[in-house]
Formats: C-alpha cells, structure tokens, sequence
C-alpha cells in the first residue's frame, strides 16, 4: 500500500540495507539525518519489517505529532498515553486515559499487525501481563446464557459503575431483563436482552436518544481499571512479542534526558505523598529507566535522529546517515512554489503534495496544471509517481521534506501557505467543556492530595473556611459555605474525631460551641496552601502577565453575562409568581 511514496525509497541504498541489517538485529540501528514529518515516512517505509511496531516519543506533545503525521499512512494506527506521575495513583483526566489505554490493549488481543506510538514514560509503568487481562475478559455471544448475579459482580470487580441509565463510558445499569454495558473500549454501549437467562439480543445503542444502532452477534467486555501493586508485573514494551517487533526510537538523547526526568518526578511525588500520611503505596509501579534502556538494548530498535546522538547507555551495532533537506517556507506566495516546481520538474523530481481538504487538493492541482505543470488530483495512493509528476492528495504532514538522492519530495499546505491556515469555528459548548473538564481535573487533584489525610473534599473546604474564620460557630460555617448547619454538624462530627478541630465555649457566649483548629487542623491548611500555590504556578507556566490579565479580563465578562443570566431568570420567576 502507499506505493506512491513507498517505492522511491526502495532507489535508496542505506533503506535497503537498513531492512536487510534488521532482519537479524538485536540492538540499536542509528539513522541520522532525519527530520521532523519525514521520520514518520521512514518508519512507516520500515514497518514491514514485523507485524508489530512500537514508536517512542520523548513526551507526549512530540508523540501526537508524530502519531498524527503517520496516521496518513497507516489509519490503524494506536496512541498509547502515559500515566499521570504527579498524581500517580489517581486518573486526572476522569476515564477517558484509562480508556484511551484499554483501547491499546484490546488491540494488542485482538489484531495480528498493528503499530503504537507513546512516549518513553508510558513503558515506566509496571501493568498487569496481556494473559491475566485475557483470564479477566467476559465474553457473550447472542445465544449465551447469562446468570445476571455473577455479571453484576464480575462488572464492579473490572471497576464499572452500576448506575440507573448507562450515560457514560465504565457504566453499567441491570433493570429486570435489560443490562446496559458501556464498555470502556467501545464509542457506544450496548443493550443485552433476555429471555429469562438466555440472551434475546445484542445491540449497540446511542447513549442519549437510548436508539438502537446496530445488531451485535457477539461481545467482549474489558477491564474499566488498571490493577497495579501486584506480583509479576511487567512494562508495556512487554507487551510485544520479541521476535515479531521493530521498536522506533525518536531521538535517543531526548529520550534518556526524560527517561531520568520522570523517575525524579516520580520519587519527588511518592516522597511528598508518604511525608503527608499516604500509607500501602505500590512498591513495584515504576520501571527505571535504566531497566528499560537494558531490555531496548536486546531489542530489534532503530533510532532516527537529526544529529549522531551520544551512546550513553545505547548499544548501536551499526550507523546510517540519510540526506534529506526541508522544504523552503512560501508564505503564501504561489509564484515562488510554481518556480520552485518548474525546477523539481526539469531535475525529474517525483512530488507529493498534501492538502487537508479534497476540494483544495482538487483545485490546487487544477491551478498548477494551467501553470504548465504535470499535476494530477491522486485518489489512489498506490499509483506510482513518475518523474517529473505533482500528485496532488488530501492528506496530512507537519511539514514538508525532501530525498535530494532519490529526487523525492514531500509538500504540505503549511509549506505553502504557512502554519496560520483557516481554523475551525469554536463553539462556544467547546469552551465550556473546556472549564468543565479544567475544574474536574482541579478538583480530582484536590482529592488526591488528601489521600491519606482521612477527610474528603468537602470537609477540607470547611477547614479552609476554618482558617480564615477562627472560632466561627456552626452556624456562622453553614452561612459561610451556603450549606445547612445539620451537614456542617456532619462534617464536624467526623474533623473533630480525626482531631483537626476541636469545639469549645465562649465565656460570653455559653450556649453554643465555637469551632477552632488543632494544630493538626493547622498544619493540613498549611500543606494545602503550599499545595494550591504550587498548582496555581504549574497551571500557567509559558502565560506571561499580560496573558493572565487578559485571561482574568475573558472570566470577568463571562462572568457577568451569567449574573445577567441569573437575575433575568430571578426576574421571571418573581413574574410568575
């Protein structure tokens, strides 16, 4: 597949011997020379040498770019994401990291060729091995039967919320006859039906109209948690077979600088974690780097890399250097890429040229064709580029790249047109969603910080509200927090038992209890400042002042269309009245 830019690299002598060298490689093949959109062009040229391919990416921003740019040449292509190190025990981002990660895994059970793209810290966490997650599957088909006791228990032992109505993903509802499952791996949930113990129908539903989708014969339901701390835990790197994997490592040096960058991170966070109380943390959650590079270093591994990079740590058994150049920036100017085509032409270049849009792609190569240019619109993607040619596509790369030996070259609209192309409308729901998921992610972070502290979110507003109102009496709380005095009462039930307040009279005022902080109470709020303080610098780093105040400046008049919105709606229930 792809042969319209797979076949010139086979003109390329160090390709060749590169896919000859790796067939009976352990070890690191180091390809210098290369750049940006064009590694991905390598690995994928690369990818038949196994079934299975693992990408490494010295963070996460760099292992999206390079999983957008060569998911034009292979749409199965997965994204793996790391855990969060910070807040290591607790998924920030809700589900949706986990799921992200089972959707890898099923994957990896269920397909024969594939390829993954994570960055160097999602293979330092140690997982549970592919077999014990295989023994964890529930497996039906439309004519199993189905003791609905044992699957409401194996259902919340794979971590699924039992919930009246499946609203989202890691959910699941049993009502008489019907159980709804929202599999953590699947973009809609399904519907089984029974007739008494034996299933009548399997189908897949819409969450929010609760419509049938499509008819299922069978299903398989994955974990919606990962279990760590276990015996016999491994990497994800173990996860694929030695001998049917070529491991992609982008940039070596990057990867060992952050290699050791996130085992620092991890020991600063445990360490931070035990001085606050947390008790029984996994021992074994974090793989070293040190242990990853040795266990890399017996793999089959190619290294793409711009400069020839320092061999700490990496065994290379041999070196490449490929020449390949960027592509100049036309900045919107179309008479300069026209002259620059007309020189690709007379040399014999074979040219591909990416647009985002198939109208684009279809006019753009009607415009270079009037400028006497070889230029055709491409559907096929296996046609053969001869020399001379433009095949003009629809497809994506961040930038554009050249093989002056081959005279091969690779544009992108970003070349022509610049980064700065027509952007897409924001709907004003995409913002709130944003604020949305902004103050979930503050909050579950709150939550994991005081793991350990024996009190839940709610009690710790109390303390803060503690701090800055001493001696504040239980009614005074409850107008403050704009809550009861009987849920106040609660909560202090339970801060007074953990001892971090302590309730006492007034000789003024006998007849009610007044509420003050221990020392313990004290020292948790002082934590916890430090805690916010570091989380309010982290949440803005790269901002700079100007930014924050026109930030602020957005809030405040979000913030006043809403108290136009609330007293208009006051108004119209006074009216109604």
């Amino acid at each position: 597949k792809m042969k319209a830019f797979l076949t010139p690299l086979q003109g390329l002598a160090e390709f060749e011997q590169i896919k000859e060298k790796s067939k009976t490689n352990k070890g690191i093949l180091q390809v210098s020379g290369c750049m940006e959109s064009q590694k991905s062009h390598l690995m994928y040229g690369l990818s038949g040498i196994a079934p299975y391919r693992l990408i490494l990416a010295e963070d996460e921003r760099r292992a999206r770019e390079i999983y957008e740019d060569y998911r034009f040449y292979d749409r199965k292509v997965y994204s793996y994401p790391a855990k969060d190190l910070l807040f290591f025990q607790a998924d920030i981002h809700g589900n949706l990291l986990i799921r992200q990660r089972m959707k890898v895994i099923k994957a990896l059970l269920e397909e024969k060729e594939l390829t993954v793209v994570t960055s160097i810290d999602g293979c330092m966490d140690f997982l549970e091995s592919l077999e014990k997650i295989k023994e964890q599957l529930i497996h039906y088909e439309s004519d199993s039967t189905v003791d609905t006791e044992q699957l409401k228990n194996q259902l919340v032992a794979l971590g699924y919320e039992r919930v009246g109505q499946v609203e989202m993903p890691g959910q699941f509802s049993v009502r008489g006859g019907i159980v709804d499952i929202y599999c953590l791996t699947e973009e809609n949930p399904w519907r089984i039906e029974l007739w008494g113990d034996e299933i009548d129908s399997i189908r897949s539903f819409d969450p929010e109209s609760q419509r049938s989708l499509e008819n299922l014969e069978e299903l398989t339901i994955y974990p919606a948690v990962e279990h760590i701390g276990d015996k016999d835990m491994v990497s994800f790197l173990d996860y694929f077979p030695e001998e049917r994997t070529i491991i992609f490592l982008d940039e070596p040096n990057r990867l060992t600088e952050k290699g050791g960058a996130v085992e620092e991170e991890y020991r600063q966070s445990r360490m931070h974690r035990e001085e606050k109380g947390s008790r029984n943390l996994p021992e074994n959650w974090l793989c070293s780097f040190e242990q990853l590079q040795k266990e890399l270093n017996k793999r089959n591994c190619i290294s793409v890399c711009a400069l020839e990079p320092k061999q700490a740590g990496w065994k290379v058994r041999e070196k490449f250097y490929l020449e390949v150049k960027s592509i100049s920036a036309y900045n919107n100017s179309f008479e300069l890429l026209v002259k620059d085509l007309h020189q690709y032409k007379k040399q014999g270049y074979r040219i591909a040229l990416l647009s985002g849009s198939r109208t684009r792609a279809e006019r753009l190569a009607k415009d270079l064709q009037e400028e006497g240019l070889a230029a055709f619109y491409g559907q096929d993607y296996d046609r053969e580029i001869c020399p001379g040619e433009i095949m003009v596509v629809y497809g994506h790369a961040k930038k554009g790249f050249e093989y002056p030996l081959i005279k091969f070259a690779v544009m992108t609209e970003s070349d022509i047109f610049g980064q700065e192309q027509k952007k897409k409308k924001i709907r004003s729901r995409d913002i709130t969603h944003r604020m949305i998921v902004m103050n979930q992610m503050h909050r579950r972070m709150l939550e994991c910080n005081l793991e350990g502290t024996g009190i839940h979110r709610a009690q710790h507003r109390l303390l803060m509200t503690l701090a800055k109102h001493s001696f504040a009496s239980q009614v005074e709380l409850a107008k403050f927090l704009e809550i009861s005095p009987a849920t106040v009462a609660v909560a202090l039930k339970a801060l007074k038992k953990s001892e971090y307040i302590t309730q006492k009279m007034r000789e003024e005022d006998n007849r009610r209890n007044f509420v003050e902080l221990t020392e313990k109470g004290r020292k948790l709020v002082e934590e916890s400042c430090d805690f916010f303080d570091m989380l309010d610098e982290q949440m803005y780093v790269g901002f700079s002042e100007s930014e924050k105040e026109q930030l602020c400046d957005y809030f405040d008049r979000i913030y006043e269309n809403m108290e136009r919105l609330k007293n208009a709606a006051m108004e119209g229930q006074n009216e109604t009245v």
